[in-house]
């Protein structure tokens, strides 16, 4: 996952260098200020668009939204709907040939609604919305639509626009309708529920029909896990990129929170044997309740053999990494390079003379470990990187979302380990570095 920098609409040198200072590596525009060509968006404005943010050094990876007048009849049913249709053909081949990947869009002829604003922590002002109040606002347009209408044109837009964007090579994604609720204004929240979403991925089943995972927007769903549908929707490579909003509660009514305030939180547990943690699991599923969303123990090619402090717990185990793969377990790992147990000789020489790294001899030293090393220094050759990369990438490369922590107190040890995340094992190597089998 990359850092994003979206919901701008101009690509401006203040916007674009402090994204650059945040660290970011990509920009998304929403709604980009181009000249409007009869409802079509053209060619040459695109790569400009594209040039301007490589000036910075970074990626334009999508465009959300285009202007809604120039897809209103699509969705609903109107008579410009085939001209529209041609003028969203012409525009979207134009954004994949710009060099621009991903287009993102909604399903809402009457935008996001919301109602009085909430005050907040410290006194900020959130957005907010009141299903109540907003249901005494009148119909935005010239009448009542119903579902069944409105599924018909999606699902005749999916049909047209997904072999289109297969052959340009973008792939498109639709953002939920904000709130999702049955109806606002006389026109249908379509996309609003999880059984939606599923729905709308199988209209035409394709890498390039997927879903703008808006977090805050999929958090107000009533009575939706929020947790199932990242992960089924992210197990078939569903999901474009994420708006990580977070809300206080579900429709009908919420508002707007701080990322660490809101309906979204994540616990974990650190240290935690195999049983105890699978326990842990089988009781969250049976009391319908969220498990623990990330497991914090110590993972990394060298096997502990010997606890570092007491109760510490090591994730290296056979059964241990079974389990963790069959769940798809989040894993952050702690001391995921062994102590510097897998740097070069020379160095790894001079950090045994000090005192502190009694730890790397009593746990990590045994003759199971130094094959393991022996192994990642073979690889390491073959990948033409150091044995450390080789080591960190195994934890990296795990089949379950594995995360590594590591401590660098200088720059050029953390750039040390960086090149680390380019390296992509395979299943065969990942098994033969652990001493599983030979490849």
């Amino acid at each position: 996952m990359r850092v994003g920098f979206g919901q701008f609409r101009e690509a401006n040198s203040d916007y674009l260098r402090f994204a650059v200072q945040y660290g970011a590596t990509d920009v998304l525009f929403n709604n980009p200020v181009l000249p409007s060509s009869n409802g079509r968006w053209e060619l040459s404005d695109l790569v400009k668009l594209r040039l301007v943010v490589e000036q910075y050094g970074l990626k334009l990876t999508a465009l959300e939204n285009v202007p809604t007048n120039f897809y209103d009849q699509i969705m609903l049913g109107g008579p410009k709907k085939d001209e529209q249709i041609e003028n969203m053909i012409y525009t979207i081949r134009n954004i994949a040939r710009a060099g621009i990947p991903i287009f993102g869009y909604n399903w809402m002829p009457s935008h996001v609604w919301r109602t009085t604003p909430s005050m907040i922590r410290g006194g900020a002002i959130a957005t907010a919305f009141d299903l109540e109040s907003a249901e005494k606002i009148p119909f935005t347009h010239d009448r009542e639509y119903f579902e069944d209408e409105m599924w018909n044109q999606l699902e005749d837009w999916i049909k047209i626009i997904t072999p289109i964007a297969e052959e340009e090579g973008i792939r498109l994604g639709i953002h939920p309708c904000d709130p999702p609720v049955k109806k606002l204004g006389g026109i249908p929240q379509l996309l609003r529920s999880f059984d939606s979403y599923k729905r709308l991925i199988e209209i035409y089943p394709s890498d390039s029909n997927a879903i703008e995972f808006c977090q805050g927007t999929f958090s107000e769903m009533e009575g939706e896990d929020i947790y199932k549908m990242i992960r089924y929707f992210g197990e078939r490579n569903k999901i474009l990129y994420v708006h990580f909003r977070n809300v206080s509660s579900q429709v009908p009514s919420f508002h707007e929170e701080f990322v660490n305030t809101g309906l979204i939180k994540s616990f974990g547990a650190s240290n935690w044997k195999k049983e105890r943690f699978s326990e842990s699991v089988e009781w969250s599923k049976n009391n319908n309740k969220i498990p623990f969303a990330i497991l914090n123990n110590n993972l990394s090619l060298a096997k502990m053999e010997r606890p570092m402090w007491g109760d510490c717990v090591s994730s290296n185990d056979k059964d241990y990494l079974n389990f963790l793969s069959k769940i798809k377990q989040t894993h952050f790992s702690w001391s995921s390079q062994a102590r510097g147990f897998f740097i070069e000789d020379s160095l790894f020489k001079k950090i045994l003379r000090r005192k502190f790294h009694t730890y790397l001899k009593n746990c990590f030293f045994s003759k199971e470990n130094f094959e393991r090393k022996r192994r990642a220094k073979k690889l390491s050759k073959i990948y033409n990187c150091s044995v450390n990369d080789i080591a960190l990438a195994w934890v990296l490369n795990q089949n379950f979302p594995s995360f590594a922590i590591i401590g660098p107190k200088k720059i050029n040890q953390l750039n040390f380990s960086l090149n680390s995340i380019k390296i992509k094992l395979k299943e065969d190597e990942i098994k033969w570095l652990n001493l599983k089998d030979d490849i």
